[in-house]
């Protein structure tokens, strides 16, 4: 397998795969589709003609944005839940957190934004279920233009700063005979993409409590995940 400008493709496709940005996004994929190779002990042309949706569920998770196709992880318990919700809403619903597609795109919401600091979503289980760590993707503003330029150059469509939206302080709780036990908590977050893993509890109930962004007044996530 092959990534970067050393790809098989035609001088025209060269165009747009040349860029930085997209070689390092086939570097993941060629990673994660190797690394596949060993966990099934397979051939990478049968990546290609057998476990494509394997692979391209494992790059979902991993937060690469895949057009037209949502996530449907069957290990994923979030999308089990009997319920969710948010101590707030103003934009999104808190259901769209399990539906697939952890960005808005083509004028379509797939976020839930909350009303103010702090917040919490809350995902419930008729049954309990054993959990040993929660996954959530939250909002680094992927509208913005973020580059590299010489002038260092600020305005709207430009930063260099840590964007006021994203999520710094997030903790994490489970339900466990009722009680409230909390299972993580991260700080100074500087990543879209935030895991919490801990030892497996059996548990009825998570709760996601964000307390503090990079500036912004409100806060607003894309997905959630639970696995066991």
């Amino acid at each position: 397998m092959f990534s970067g400008r050393n790809v098989s493709q035609t001088h025209i496709a060269l165009s747009s795969t040349r860029i930085q940005a997209t070689c390092a996004l086939m570097g993941q994929a060629t990673g994660t589709a190797a690394t596949l190779c060993v966990k099934l002990g397979v051939l990478p042309r049968d990546i290609a003609q057998k476990h494509m949706a394997a692979l391209q569920e494992q790059l979902l998770r991993d937060d690469v944005f895949i057009p037209l196709r949502p996530a449907q992880d069957p290990n994923d318990l979030a999308t089990k839940a009997s319920s969710i919700f948010g101590s707030s809403t103003t934009t999104g619903q808190a259901s769209l957190l399990t539906d697939g597609m952890s960005r808005d795109i083509d004028d379509q919401v797939h976020h839930w934004q909350s009303d103010g600091l702090p917040a919490y979503v809350q995902l419930e289980w008729e049954k309990p279920v054993d959990l040993s760590a929660i996954e959530i993707k939250c909002d680094s503003n992927l509208q913005r233009n973020i580059m590299m330029r010489k002038d260092h150059k600020v305005n709207q469509n430009f930063g260099t700063e840590i964007p006021p939206e994203l999520l710094k302080t997030v903790d994490f709780e489970v339900r466990i005979k009722g009680q409230w036990v909390k299972v993580g908590q991260v700080k100074n977050n500087i990543t879209r993409l935030v895991k919490a893993h801990f030892q497996s509890q059996k548990t009825t109930a998570v709760r996601i409590n964000m307390t503090e962004t990079y500036g912004a007044d409100h806060v607003k996530l894309f997905e959630v995940r639970c696995y066991s």
